[in-house]
């Protein structure tokens, strides 16, 4: 059994005489992950046509330089990657060739007609001044889609007879069983099921065995097959479940056939110390998150067009593409963890832990800090059949907005649909570029906890499709409210979200920088009020101070104040804060003018100081600290004793 992927790797040359090499290399490796000899050969054929192509055409000649293959072993078969330096290249804009018309004589495009004929998937990423990969993707011994299909009666189309009282055996998949798992799937899902391998026989049993996947059956006193469903785990290591492939036959349904499934598998997934498990259910009707709630999952996020399938809305008028309600489910005891949640989205992200049942440490953002990497780390998959995209970022870094520019860019010319994108919470710089990140037009999703690189925000994007979330069919009360908070995301401003939450301890409004709005006057008075939020958050655990902003949320805008320019507005409040709390201690403030409804407002980000903050006024130094939604100066007394608690290494 693999209980592990493992990767090779080769430098060669940007030499033709290295190819036999990479040959070599290339048909090793497939022969040890367990490749047939016609299917070594095919794979070998694609890897010698893409470097020969890369070769010849991305080099100018006489040009010296190396290309990287990689080797990896999946659960399924292999991914090789090919990345190289050579001449940035659009393969979108690549002829295709026709092998219906060889009277044309025209051989363009008849590499890539080859290369996509001999391998299973091909991906083309350009990776910026890190040049550019070719991911080639080969399963081992691929079905045919068309196998599944029932012929010639097609009965399965024709309205069933439901068969009522009856008893299931639950078991693991028996030998040759995985082909009832893929036509059980074709009959209710069509193509349009997200995980591919379900559709693959040779795949699901090659999962089942490497136990990346672990397939019940349900069958009936008479051994007639009813139903089936499985959990899925990337990597052997993983803590983190996902049910997949639940299906009952038509003729079997309201005999609790899946609850049996499902508590069977919850019993497997916790003997492999799971700490939780998670499904998405269609939100055209309610009795697949129905079934999940009676196992007592918890509704955690909404995905927006999911799946490629076309659904009715309530009132039969228009089709949309199907999205889904991510369910989770905790198993045995949580870890503590702490997290880095967006101050927007704070409200929303505590409702979803509670719902869940698990408890998280709210960690204030570490403003003006930046990620030790220099480059970020993404990874990216697609889902050919339901048109959709998958990017995790493994590793934040500096170049992380381009980076994810990048791979948005990617998506949109392949004419994928939608864009789900996972960011860690237990990374302390995820809060820093998310306001960026949404600025590229993701919104809010939902969470997911025990995620591959920990528990994780989602944020979606759609490409040029609308869902219409008012017509979704959601089963739970929190599910609506969920919704209701997506659709507010998708269509308002970031800044908006925070201002709706309304005023806190670590939030609050100031309606001008020096303008006294009764008597339309300057008034150092208001700029002195400014100054005891931003010490009081600073001594406290950090906030958020936006200037413009009324107490009721009303945006009045800097430009009510009678600034020559905004960066004379900008620096009058450098001043402020320089000559009051002290040039030093200003590093710990972090501030910027924010565009929204055509107005601007000042937002300052206050970090929590390591050492306490005096305000000074007519050289007398006050002690401010937030306590709710107020700033609180504290006695010389009451100082002492907060400060000696509060900053115990201060000297």
């Amino acid at each position: 059994m693999i209980q592990k992927a493992y990767c090779t790797n080769l430098t060669i040359p940007n030499s033709l005489e290295f190819l036999p090499l990479c040959a070599a290399f290339i048909e090793h490796n497939s022969q040890l992950i367990g490749f047939d000899p016609d299917e070594v050969q095919a794979i070998s054929l694609a890897v010698e046509e893409t470097l020969s192509n890369l070769i010849l055409y991305a080099y100018t000649p006489g040009m010296i330089d190396t290309i990287d293959i990689t080797c990896w072993q999946t659960p399924l078969g292999i991914e090789i990657i090919i990345k190289d330096k050579g001449m940035p290249f659009d393969y979108n804009e690549e002829e295709d060739y026709d092998p219906e018309q060889p009277e044309l004589d025209n051989t363009r495009g008849l590499g890539m007609f080859l290369i996509k004929k001999t391998v299973d998937e091909v991906i083309f990423t350009n990776c910026g001044s890190e040049g550019k990969e070719t991911h080639l993707v080969k399963y081992i011994t691929k079905c045919p889609l068309s196998d599944l299909m029932q012929k010639p009666d097609q009965h399965f189309k024709q309205e069933p007879l439901r068969r009522k009282n009856v008893n299931f055996l639950i078991r693991r998949l028996a030998d040759n069983e995985a082909f009832e798992i893929s036509r059980a799937v074709y009959r209710v899902y069509g193509y349009n099921y997200f995980n591919e391998h379900a559709y693959f026989p040779d795949r699901i049993e090659k999962l089942n065995k490497n136990g990346n996947l672990d397939t019940l059956a349900a069958v009936t006193e008479d051994n007639i097959f009813a139903g089936t469903c499985a959990v899925y785990r990337e990597s052997l290591e993983g803590k983190l479940g996902e049910l997949q492939q639940a299906v009952v036959l038509d003729e079997f349904r309201g005999n609790h056939c899946m609850e049996q499934l499902l508590n069977s598998l919850l019993a497997i997934a916790q003997d492999k110390n799971m700490l939780g498990v998670f499904a998405r259910s269609e939100t055209s009707e309610i009795f697949a998150q129905r079934a999940l709630h009676r196992l007592e999952t918890r509704d955690c996020a909404l995905l927006l067009g999911f799946t490629s399938r076309l659904v009715w809305d309530k009132g039969n008028k228009a089709q949309q593409r199907e999205s889904m309600v991510l369910s989770y489910l905790p198993l045995g005891k949580d870890l503590p963890k702490k997290i880095y949640v967006p101050e927007h989205h704070q409200n929303i992200v505590s409702q979803i832990y509670e719902n869940i049942g698990y408890q998280r440490e709210f960690n204030p953002t570490p403003y003006g800090k930046k990620p030790w990497h220099e480059e970020a780390e993404l990874e990216i998959k697609y889902f050919y059949n339901t048109s959709a995209a998958e990017i995790k970022v493994a590793l934040p870094g500096k170049d992380i907005i381009t980076k994810l520019k990048t791979a948005k860019k990617e998506v949109k010319l392949k004419k994928f649909a939608v864009i789900y994108l996972y960011l860690s919470l237990e990374n302390p710089f995820t809060p820093l570029y998310f306001e960026q990140i949404e600025n590229l037009d993701f919104f809010f999703a939902g969470i997911i906890p025990h995620e591959k690189f920990g528990d994780s925000i989602i944020l979606q994007y759609m490409n040029n499709i609308d869902i219409d979330i008012e017509n979704l069919v959601l089963y739970s009360d929190f599910s609506r409210q969920l919704a209701a908070y997506v659709s507010q995301c998708r269509s308002r401003h970031p800044l908006r979200l925070l201002i709706d939450a309304g005023e806190s301890e670590k939030l609050e409004f100031k309606s001008t920088m020096r303008l006294n709005l009764k008597d339309n006057q300057k008034d150092s008075r208001i700029g002195f009020a400014i100054l005891k939020s931003i010490s009081a958050f600073l001594n406290t655990d950090g906030g958020t101070l936006l200037v413009g902003v009324e107490d009721n949320g009303n945006i009045l805008g800097s430009e009510i104040e009678d600034f020559a320019s905004d960066d004379k507005y900008l620096l009058h409040f450098s001043q402020l804060l320089q000559h009051n709390i002290g040039l030093d201690n200003s590093r710990f403030v972090h501030y910027k003018l924010v565009d929204i409804d055509n107005k601007k407002i000042l937002k300052v980000d206050c970090e929590a100081s390591p050492k306490p903050i005096f305000l000074i006024k007519d050289s007398v130094e006050d002690f401010y600290i937030r306590s709710g939604p107020a700033s609180k100066k504290l006695s010389i007394s009451t100082a002492i004793t907060y400060i000696s608690e509060h900053f115990p290494k201060h000297d």
